[in-house]
């Protein structure tokens, strides 16, 4: 364990009573034992204080803080980062876990790989089973200039290419020397542009396909009483334009954003409302007034999930009563086919 290089996991907590055990103990439980598990309480008014506070007085591995007083993911993670102290660090969300092998096999690639960050992938976790993501990028090393063209957006209505920091591991010294934090003014996307960020700065990085994160679903079938455009996905987006203008095909890959938010908010407009039908005339006047008409065309139709080509195909061609009706009866089975 001496000759081990110290791991950091940083995990904000809040209000995840439920979730939160199974999430420090897939930690605790790794084959690799020298970790240091960082755990930030963003002022949870459930039991997850207590149950941080239990844990942490039983292994002296953990560091534990309470209250940034609702300061949001980005501010916990940066808490995060300022108090870790491993020469790697992984993020987690605290309803979800890991694979008693997750820590090893990254240190052991980050060992001899020599990047500043290797990306994996997560697979999901929905009702007891796994369902497995597609791959959007092969294994192997890559410069920032290899991915340029595909890094906002890759056309399969999916988003940032690496859009979370979870299921990835950073060498934490070069994320301080680069001064590199999450922008805490961003809400949506803010571990995308964190990756962004972090890209830009970065001459090399190594993806592997290995999936032991494991992100759990549950929040998905959530109605919204009413529907309003997601304005944090905007202001993710104009952070991107601001920052990352030089990336290739910048236009094209704005575009494909486009149809991403524009999708993710007709999917909120058939979750709104409890469901009624008359969410079709709200979608049709969302759609008129987007750019969809215009940016359908860079999406890369033959290799996006065959759920999501339907609904947006549905979406360009104005079938918003038909879009609506799958919402509610063929969309909670469709999403599982990714």
């Amino acid at each position: 364990m001496l000759n081990e290089p110290l791991v950091s996991v940083v995990i904000p907590v809040y209000n995840v009573e439920q979730f939160v055990s199974e999430c420090i103990e897939s930690v605790l439980r790794q084959s690799y034992r020298n970790i240091q598990l960082v755990l930030i309480d963003d002022c949870s008014t459930d039991n997850s204080d207590r149950i941080c506070q239990q844990y942490a007085k039983q292994d002296k591995r953990i560091s534990y803080s309470h209250k940034i007083v609702n300061g949001g993911v980005c501010k916990a993670r940066n808490m995060g980062i300022n108090k870790s102290k491993g020469k790697y660090i992984c993020f987690m969300d605290a309803d979800d876990f890991i694979a008693e092998d997750y820590v090893e096999r990254y240190v052991n690639l980050m060992e001899k790989k020599k990047v500043p960050v290797i990306y994996g992938q997560l697979k999901y976790f929905q009702d007891g089973k796994y369902i497995r993501r597609p791959r959007r990028i092969n294994e192997g090393l890559y410069s920032t200039e290899d991915v340029s063209a595909i890094l906002i957006d890759d056309g399969t209505v999916t988003g940032i290419l690496f859009g979370s920091v979870c299921g990835a591991i950073y060498d934490l010294d070069y994320i301080k020397t680069n001064s590199l934090l999450f922008d805490e003014e961003i809400k949506r996307n803010e571990d995308g542009l964190f990756n962004l960020d972090l890209l830009a700065v970065c001459d090399k990085f190594y993806v592997t396909h290995y999936d032991g994160y494991c992100y759990r679903q549950w929040k998905d079938t959530r109605i919204y009483p009413t529907f309003e455009t997601d304005k944090e996905l905007d202001k993710a987006t104009d952070a991107i334009r601001k920052r990352h203008s030089h990336l290739k095909d910048f236009n094209i890959q704005m575009q494909r954003r486009n149809v991403s938010v524009i999708f993710w908010n007709a999917i909120k407009i058939g979750n709104s409302q409890d469901r009624k039908m008359s969410n079709c005339c709200l979608l049709r006047e969302y759609l008129e007034q987007s750019t969809l008409d215009k940016d359908y065309t860079t999406v890369k139709k033959r290799i996006i999930s065959i759920y999501k080509r339907i609904l947006l195909f549905l979406l360009y061609k104005r079938k918003t009563y038909l879009f609506c009706l799958l919402m509610m009866y063929i969309y909670p089975i469709m999403k599982r086919f990714r």
